[in-house]
């Protein structure tokens, strides 16, 4: 969501009382769209960004500047020759479009560093005195103008009927537009990031999940041969009946079947490179070489299967996945089990370990819902109590929820509902209207026996058909503590 002719407007008019003029101190790209400016205004240190990001080009200050990368690539690079230690005079809209001019004065140099912020079109470039471009952040080559080094710079054509310009309500409140547009997109680039490492974890869970069905597929294959030991032993029983009748250079040996009651034949195929004991005794090693490897094939079919549950269940806690620590866990467990390399390229601090989240009822009871597998067992099996309740949505992925309860206390109703609204919102049928939760006591939660964490089987449940209700559920979720402020 790019910023609008008119909030750009806006957001001029707030940068020419703040940053003009101003003295250029250092000027960072820390993104590949992305360029940040380290300013000095009467003795103020201000970060202004430029992005040209296909879906957020934008303007505005940064209260919160990021760090800046260890090596700049070749357009910050160029700037910082050009620009660092200019004086920024005058900051302009051009006639109303989505294009900015910032003029420089360094020295006797006048410059220009133009931002054409229109979504997919977005440019940032450097001008001479002349409108010689002498940087471009990428080069562009089009039917009406080309945008490179030593070339002069062309403007966009303006369309023939300009579409309408409206500024957002939430750049118009109190803070200001810069101070808001920066909350807003700090947001939307986190809520992007995330979903980006959702879509790469799915493309690499689901090449993992794939490969172990196939090694599943060749191990049920070579189980199924072993399943011919009991013939091959048939086979060789039977040649040792009649070893009288073979002769060495036989291709095939037609002889009795004597498990057979009806005087059956078998027919066998022989190597004719070697007499009758030979290929008698080359079946009987067969026979026993399959019998011996079933047992080791059925256990490594036991180790594919369960890959294959693994895999599966990262992918469903991935589908549920509703923060940057959700996302972080199923990626930290792919890169343990081995299904992937770290998919960012790079290395993430070490997240501290945030354990389950913990609510508040409208009852004042607790109530505990799982952020991943590992997570949903740890606190089911190992903090919750016999007499807490359990819940989850039936026969979806999703989390499990505890309501912490005393010994022979009824959960109230109210209470119930709350729970019952984490577990549809903590879950795959986060969108449904009615959702189907089931629930009961934990003593009655067992594992589920298939090495899968976070996998339960459930007896004596009860069931409700949820209506799902967004004032509880809002209400619930504002109750939310974190670990150091709720008493164990």
């Amino acid at each position: 969501m790019c910023l609008s002719s008119a909030e750009i407007a806006l957001m001029v008019g707030q940068l020419k009382k703040e940053i003009c003029p101003s003295r250029l101190e250092q000027v960072y790209q820390i993104a590949p769209t992305d360029i940040t400016w380290k300013l000095s205004a009467s003795g103020k240190r201000k970060t202004l960004l430029f992005s040209a990001h296909p879906s957020r080009s934008r303007i505005h200050l940064l209260t919160e500047p990021p760090d800046p990368p260890d090596d700049p690539p070749d357009f910050a690079r160029s700037l910082r020759r050009h620009l660092v230690g200019g004086i920024l005079t005058d900051i302009e809209q051009v006639s109303g479009d989505r294009i900015v001019r910032v003029s420089f004065q360094k020295g006797s140099d006048r410059l220009v560093f133009v931002a054409e912020l229109m979504g997919r079109g977005s440019h940032l470039l450097l001008l001479d005195e002349n409108d010689e471009i002498l940087a471009a952040l990428r080069r562009y080559r089009g039917k009406q103008r080309t945008l490179a080094p030593r070339l002069p710079y062309a403007a966009p054509a303006a369309p023939a009927q300009p579409k309408p310009s409206a500024v957002r309500p939430y750049l118009l409140e109190g803070d200001g537009p810069s101070r808001l547009a920066e909350v807003f997109y700090r947001d939307m680039e986190r809520e992007a990031g995330r979903l980006e490492r959702i879509v790469a974890l799915r493309k690499f869970l689901g090449r993992a999940r794939r490969k172990a069905a196939g090694t599943a597929t060749k191990i049920r294959s070579a189980l199924t041969a072993t399943e011919m030991a009991g013939q091959w032993q048939r086979m060789g029983e039977a040649l040792k009946a009649s070893l009288g009748k073979l002769r060495k250079g036989m291709k095939e040996a037609v002889v009795p079947d004597p498990h057979s009651s009806e005087g059956g034949e078998l027919r066998i195929p022989l190597d004719p490179a070697k007499g009758p004991v030979e290929n008698m005794n080359s079946i009987f090693r067969t026979s026993r070489k399959l019998r011996r490897g079933r047992v080791e094939i059925e256990k490594r079919l036991a180790w594919a299967e369960a890959e294959v549950g693994r895999v599966q269940s990262a992918l469903d806690a991935l589908e549920i996945a509703s923060d940057d620590e959700a996302v972080t866990d199923v990626e930290r467990d792919g890169v343990r089990h081995g299904w992937f390399n770290r998919p960012s390229g790079r290395k993430r601090a070490p997240a501290r370990r945030q354990g389950h989240r913990k609510f508040f009822s409208r009852d004042g009871l607790e109530i505990w819902v799982g952020r991943t597998d590992r997570e949903n067992d740890v606190m089911t099996f190992r903090h919750a109590r016999g007499d807490d309740l359990f819940l989850h949505v039936d026969g979806r992925p999703g989390s499990h929820v505890i309501v912490r309860l005393g010994r022979g206390r009824e959960v109230p109703q109210e209470t119930l509902l709350e729970a019952a609204e984490l577990a549809a919102h903590f879950s795959s049928a986060r969108e449904h209207e009615k959702v189907e939760v089931i629930y009961t006591p934990r003593k009655h939660v067992r594992r589920s026996g298939r090495g899968h964490a976070g996998q339960v089987t459930i007896a004596r449940e009860r069931r409700m058909l949820l209506r799902r209700d967004t004032d509880r559920l809002g209400r619930v979720l504002s109750s939310v503590r974190s670990p150091e402020e709720v008493p164990s």
